[in-house]
């Protein structure tokens, strides 16, 4: 905890700003998800304010940042609520991606994930297109 504590105050401003609002980003979006279920959800990110788009950080940067407090405040997360999450904070930046969901099948059952994209840029920690089936729609339009 000393560790992740010295890390964070080596971040500049601007970077623990992203951080603390990731990390009340993560659990707003996994109680969000229980109570009013991912459509809902997505309508409620799509109509939150958005600010003109930072050119301060990049995507990968947003990515990495909420991945951090992610591992570090909710180890046990799921894809879906990291990636809504992500797709939130780019939202409030300024930054329109798409949320994805893909599936296959392994050892006979069947697997989902969940990720942002950019303009076919990718922001997960592997290569989900290569391992998943991505559903014909990005869920974002689905849910509209």
């Amino acid at each position: 905890m000393l560790q992740a504590w010295r890390r964070f105050t080596r971040l500049s401003t601007a970077q623990k700003c992203v951080a603390m609002e990731s990390a009340l980003l993560l659990p707003a979006t996994a109680l969000g998800l229980r109570l009013l279920g991912l459509e809902r959800m997505l309508r409620l990110v799509d109509g939150s304010p958005s600010r003109e788009q930072s050119v301060e950080f990049t995507p990968e940067q947003y990515f990495d940042l909420l991945s951090a407090v992610a591992r570090r405040a909710f180890p046990r997360g799921r894809c879906l609520v990291r990636s809504l999450a992500l797709y939130w904070l780019l939202h409030r930046h300024g930054i329109a991606g798409d949320l994805r969901i893909g599936v296959r099948f392994l050892d006979g059952r069947l697997h989902a994930h969940a990720w942002v994209e950019l303009k076919g840029l990718v922001l997960d920690s592997g290569n989900p297109r290569q391992d998943f089936s991505t559903l014909e729609e990005t869920v974002s339009t689905a849910c509209r």
